[in-house]
C-alpha cells in the first residue's frame, strides 16, 4: 500500500498538468495578491474543499435525489461573480470588505496578524467547489469508495496524499502570483487593468463551462499536447497501481462501480456489472445486431433499422454527451457524412449515458445543438442496444458493411485515418 500512496501523491502533484484544472489557475494567480500568507490560505482552502466534496458528494447523492449538474451551475455562478468583481472595482471592494469582516470574527481565535491567510482560505474554499478534476483510476477509486460509504484508513490516507500533492503546485503558483503582483513595480502600476483582463478571461471560462465548450477545449488540448496524457499513463496506469487498485475494488459491491476514464487510452470504461454484458465481445466479421430497444430517435423524423439500411455503409458511434473523448469524435463523423453520404454512407449516433443525469432528454437535445450534430441520434437510456453489442467503452465506433457485417471496430478516440480508410474501403465493396 505504501507504493499506492506514493503514486496517489504523484497523481495529485501532476494534476496541474491536466486541462481540467486550468480554468482555475488564472484565478489563483490574480487573487493571490495581498498578504504574505494568502498563497498558503488558497492552497489549504482548495485542498480542504476538494477533499470534503470528494468524500461527501457521492454519498449525498445516494441520500438525496437531485441532479448533480447543479454543482456545475454553482461553479458557473461563482466564476461569474469572481470575474465581474475583477472587472468592476466596486464589487471587488465590497467582496474584500466582506472577507475582512469574516476574518475579523475569527481574530479572537487566531493571530490578528494573519497577513491574508483567512482571505486566501475563503478564496481557496470557493475554488475547490468550482474545480471538477479529471478522474483517473486513482481518483475514481476514491470517489467510488466514498459513494459506497467505505471510509477506512486507506481511503483517508489516499485522499490526504492526493490533496497534499495537489496543494504543492497550487501554493507555488499562488506564491508566484503574490510575488509578481506585490513586488514588481512595473506591473503593480497596472494592477487595475490586469485585474480587468483576468476578469474577462474568467467570465469567458464560466461561459465555456456553462455551454460545455470546456470539454471541446480539453479534447483539443490533449490532441495538441499528447504528452499530458502520457504523464497520467506513467503514474496511474502501471502494473503496481493497477494491482493495488484491483485489491481495493474487491471490497466494493459490483453494483456500485460505474465508470473509469483514462485519458491516455482516450476512452471511459464501464465497470458496473449491469452495464457489461457477458459473453464474447463483437468482432470484425460478426453480423451487426439490430438497433432494437431504443427509447427514441432525435435529430430525425423517422426511426432507423439496419435491415432498412441494407446496401448502405453505416458508421455507428456509441457516445455520451459529457464524455470528452466522445465529443472529440463528433467533428470527424460530421466530416465523413459530408464527404461520403452521396456514396451511400449513413452516420448514426447511439447515445448511451455514462451517468444518470445524461438520461435527461432536454440536456441531450441541447448537446446535439451545441455540438452541431447533423446526423440521427438514437437514445439508448435502457442500455439495450449497448448490451446487445456487448460494449464496454465510450466511445465505441463500428463500421458496418453493405451486407450488414462489422468491417471495423474501435474503442476510444483517435485512429481517424484508419477509420476513414475503412469507410472508403467498405463503400467501394460490391
Amino acid at each position: 500500500m505504501i507504493l499506492l500512496y506514493l503514486f496517489t501523491f504523484l497523481a495529485g502533484l501532476t494534476t496541474i498538468l491536466s486541462p481540467c484544472i486550468w480554468p482555475i489557475l488564472p484565478i489563483i494567480f490574480i487573487t493571490a495578491s495581498g498578504g504574505k500568507k494568502k498563497p498558503i490560505g488558497i492552497a489549504i482552502g482548495v485542498s480542504i474543499s476538494f477533499a470534503i466534496l470528494t468524500l461527501l458528494v457521492s454519498y449525498l447523492l445516494k441520500i438525496f435525489s437531485f441532479d448533480p449538474i447543479i454543482f456545475r451551475y454553482i461553479a458557473v455562478a461563482i466564476l461569474l461573480f469572481l470575474g465581474i468583481s475583477l472587472i468592476v472595482p466596486k464589487i471587488m471592494a465590497w467582496f474584500e470588505s466582506g472577507v475582512s469582516k469574516l476574518s475579523s470574527k475569527f481574530s479572537h481565535y487566531t493571530n490578528s496578524n494573519s497577513e491574508g491567510l483567512w482571505a486566501g482560505l475563503v478564496t481557496g474554499l470557493a475554488l475547490g467547489v468550482v474545480w471538477t478534476p479529471c478522474a483517473g483510476p486513482i481518483l475514481a477509486t476514491i470517489a467510488t469508495l466514498a459513494s459506497t460509504q467505505i471510509l477506512n484508513t486507506t481511503i483517508f490516507i489516499m485522499i490526504g496524499a492526493f490533496t497534499l500533492g495537489l496543494a504543492i503546485p497550487l501554493f507555488l503558483l499562488a506564491l508566484f502570483g503574490n510575488k509578481i503582483t506585490n513586488k514588481t513595480k512595473s506591473i503593480s502600476k497596472h494592477t487595475g487593468q490586469i485585474q480587468k483582463v483576468f476578469g474577462v478571461i474568467i467570465v469567458l471560462i464560466s461561459i465555456s463551462i456553462a455551454t460545455n465548450f470546456d470539454l471541446i477545449l480539453q479534447s483539443q488540448i490533449y490532441k495538441i499536447f499528447p504528452q499530458l496524457s502520457e504523464v497520467t499513463r506513467v503514474i496511474e496506469n502501471n502494473k503496481i497501481v493497477e494491482k493495488e487498485l484491483e485489491e481495493i475494488h474487491k471490497t466494493l459491491n459490483e453494483e456500485e462501480q460505474s465508470v473509469v476514464c483514462r485519458a491516455d487510452q482516450g476512452r471511459c470504461e464501464a465497470t458496473n456489472k449491469d452495464l457489461v454484458s457477458s459473453g464474447k465481445p463483437l468482432e470484425v466479421g460478426n453480423k451487426a445486431p439490430e438497433l432494437t430497444g431504443l427509447t427514441e430517435w432525435l435529430n430525425t423524423d423517422k426511426e432507423y433499422s439496419l435491415n432498412d439500411l441494407n446496401g448502405k455503409v453505416v458508421v455507428l458511434e456509441f457516445w455520451s454527451m459529457d464524455c470528452v473523448n466522445c465529443v472529440d469524435v463528433i467533428p470527424h463523423l460530421k466530416k465523413y457524412k459530408a464527404m461520403y453520404s452521396d456514396d451511400g454512407l449513413v452516420v448514426l449516433g447511439i447515445h448511451t449515458p455514462e451517468f444518470k443525469p445524461e438520461k435527461n432528454s432536454n440536456r441531450l437535445k441541447n448537446a446535439i445543438r451545441r455540438y452541431k450534430i447533423d446526423y440521427p441520434v438514437g437514445v439508448d437510456n435502457d442500455y439495450k442496444v449497448w448490451k446487445t453489442y456487448k460494449n464496454k467503452y465510450w466511445p465505441t465506433i463500428y463500421v458496418i458493411g453493405k451486407d450488414g457485417t462489422i468491417v471495423y471496430k474501435h474503442e476510444g478516440r483517435d485512429n481517424y485515418n484508419q477509420l476513414q480508410t475503412q469507410i472508403e474501403k467498405a463503400l467501394h465493396q460490391l
